[in-house]
């Protein structure tokens, strides 16, 4: 049979199976997520105390968590053509109003403690003083990229909470079992280790519920070479190499794609702040039962300054990446690699520094030192950050001229 004069064939487009997919994962994840939230407020009301507030927390920070995928799956389901480059837009002005909410709602937060007041706002403002500064360093690090391809941005940081984050808990926990596994047959044979041990399981009921006399018998323990050995092993250099490994898994699925070196700094800064999304939402049961002001700004403090480690040098990994799958100098991606493993590692290490050195010596004070040597490295890798972001921001102008069309399409 002949075709009309005039008409046109109408073709259909192929099925793109990787929006199919990113959308299904993504709303069964937003789904569980958001579901787990409301069911945990609806619970807390019959709780008190802090039980109440431990609910609180994690119906809050399943909320925040639930909010990358399902954004996801709304970009999934309605894709827009937008380009993945820098495009107009408010972008110093609307990372000096993140900025500036982020300080005033942890100036509150700060102001709830001081007043030992640890009901829902309280629970509330603590998730969202991780939240807020980890926008505001995205926001910082990709500047005018921030949100120029949504679809792709949030379907990494989905990734990174539901697949990289458990993969590597779960190999850090096997890293931590054979550790554990070593030290013990270390230390096991030695009659103070074996007295300490037998006193700690016949009165554990009891030291569980005074941690401070808990630690005073952990002490002998804590001074042992091995263990001391161990942990030093484990956090400075086992969990920066699974993480800074797995973190920016994510930035694999996208090889092939003929990205810019400023699309990979992209997807490592995004990979990245999902793992410290989920990562600082897991930590803020630290705040539960804390009257004192002080050490509630120093658990929101530090969370920055974390995540400032995990978006910088996941952004670092994922430009090497691209540099190297474009021009096959692999030593750039292992100098790299090496670079964000110190980072990390001497990160960690100071912090079980601090922790370990008043065990050692009796009544040794490193708090002052402590922090003083964190808020200079986090200024140098503050400043660091955003050095580095305007210059691939700078680099990534000139490749915007003569792209073709298939680098417009949103991945």
């Amino acid at each position: 049979m002949s075709e009309d004069p005039g008409t046109v064939r109408l073709t259909r487009k192929p099925t793109d199976w990787t929006s199919i997919l990113q959308l299904v994962l993504s709303a069964l994840i937003a789904l569980m997520l958001l579901g787990a939230g409301v069911a945990g407020l609806a619970n807390s009301r019959a709780a008190s105390g802090n039980i109440r507030l431990s609910a609180q927390l994690l119906s809050f920070s399943s909320l925040a968590l639930a909010l990358p995928p399902a954004i996801s799956a709304v970009s999934s389901a309605f894709p827009v053509s937008r380009s993945t480059h820098a495009r107009k837009g408010p972008s110093r002005w609307l990372t000096l109003f993140t900025g500036l909410v982020s300080a005033g709602l942890i100036a509150l937060g700060w102001q709830l403690q001081q007043k030992a007041a640890p009901g829902w706002p309280a629970a509330l403002l603590t998730v969202l003083g991780i939240v807020l500064p980890l926008l505001w360093l995205l926001q910082l690090g990709l500047g005018r990229r921030f949100g120029a391809a949504v679809k792709r941005q949030s379907g990494l940081m989905t990734f990174s909470i539901a697949f990289s984050l458990p993969l590597i808990l779960i190999i850090e926990l096997v890293g931590l079992i054979g550790l554990m596994s070593v030290v013990a047959l270390l230390i096991l044979g030695k009659p103070e280790i074996s007295a300490l041990l037998q006193n700690l399981a016949q009165n554990l009921e009891t030291l569980a519920q005074n941690p401070d006399a808990l630690m005073r018998q952990l002490e002998p323990l804590l001074r042992e070479p091995a263990v001391i050995a161990g942990a030093f092993l484990l956090v400075s250099v086992l969990a920066p190499l699974v993480e800074e490994t797995l973190k920016t898994l994510g930035v694999w699925l996208l090889a092939g794609r003929s990205l810019t070196p400023a699309e990979g700094y992209a997807a490592g800064l995004v990979s990245g702040a999902g793992f410290a999304l989920a990562e600082g939402l897991g930590s803020t049961l630290q705040s539960v039962g804390l009257v004192s002001a002080g050490e509630w700004i120093a658990i929101i403090l530090g969370r920055f300054q974390a995540s400032l480690v995990h978006v910088f040098v996941g952004g670092l990994v994922g430009w090497a990446l691209v540099k190297t799958w474009r021009d096959r100098k692999i030593w750039r991606a292992l100098a790299v690699y090496a670079l964000v493993m110190v980072l990390h590692g001497l990160w960690n290490g100071l912090t079980l520094t601090a922790i370990v050195l008043p065990y050692l010596r009796s009544g040794l004070s490193v708090e002052g030192t402590y922090q003083v040597i964190m808020t200079l490295f986090t200024a140098i890798l503050l400043i660091g950050f955003v050095w580095f972001s305007r210059r691939v921001a700078a680099e990534a102008q000139p490749a915007q001229v003569g792209q073709n069309q298939a680098d417009l399409q949103e991945a």
